[in-house]
């Protein structure tokens, strides 16, 4: 049963719940100025914990990743990121089918990703751990799982995927410059934006993101403050 705690300055709300091994667990809702109030919200949040405990204990590792990336992520990311996040789901859901989350470890979330990165290059198999990381913690505050099974997991990749950075020369530069402005037509924006990035140095990304509010004319100037993979892009 939820109770309310005296502390220095108020009360703390304690509430009381069973976790999906039926152990008894405390998590505090907060610090209140009256008892009463800290009594409310501790068994406001016990009601909260033992509904989503039992909603959630059973779930598959798939369907809480769904969950997870519809109700913190899908709304928040551009269009790019979210097919990122499509395809990490296809990947789990053929691996891991209808596994429940709660029986994963850590041995069996290593295996996925040597299944994974044999056929991935470093940056789709960060992407994809990164994504799997604050799933795992996720899972953890809503009590599904008590361990982290991502923890110090070995990242293995393909390197043969591994991309190789070809820089062009200054001859090839001029070539580029030359052929770009031949063909510039304002109803087609991409050699504008090879022009930008050539006399800038900016980013892809930060190019596509351009707004007319970014460029100040009168002063020759362009403001970067954002780019197309996402504000708050994650992996």
């Amino acid at each position: 049963m939820s109770f309310a705690k005296k502390a220095k300055k108020g009360y703390y709300g304690i509430a009381e719940y069973e976790d999906k091994n039926g152990v008894r667990r405390q998590k505090s809702a907060g610090r209140f100025s009256r008892k009463n109030q800290a009594l409310a919200a501790a068994v406001a949040l016990e009601e909260k914990l033992n509904k989503i405990n039992q909603e959630l204990k059973d779930y598959s590792l798939v369907d809480y990743y769904w969950r997870w990336y519809t109700l913190y992520e899908k709304n928040s990311i551009t269009t790019v990121t979210q097919n990122r996040y499509k395809v990490i789901g296809s990947a789990l859901k053929k691996y891991w089918g209808d596994t429940r989350l709660r029986d994963i470890k850590r041995s069996d979330y290593q295996a996925f990703m040597n299944w994974y990165g044999a056929n991935h290059a470093r940056d789709s198999v960060s992407k994809l751990n990164g994504a799997m990381k604050t799933v795992a913690s996720y899972a953890m505050d809503d009590d599904i799982i008590s361990k982290d099974f991502t923890s110090n997991v070995k990242v293995v990749y393909n390197r043969q995927r591994e991309r190789k950075v070809q820089y062009l020369t200054s001859s090839e530069f001029e070539t580029l410059k030359r052929a770009t402005v031949a063909g510039l037509d304002h109803h087609n924006t991409s050699r504008y934006m090879i022009l930008t990035a050539i006399y800038t140095g900016m980013r892809k990304a930060e190019v596509q993101a351009l707004t007319w509010k970014d460029i100040d004319f009168k002063h020759a100037t362009i403001t970067v403050n954002k780019s197309s993979v996402g504000l708050n892009s994650q992996p």
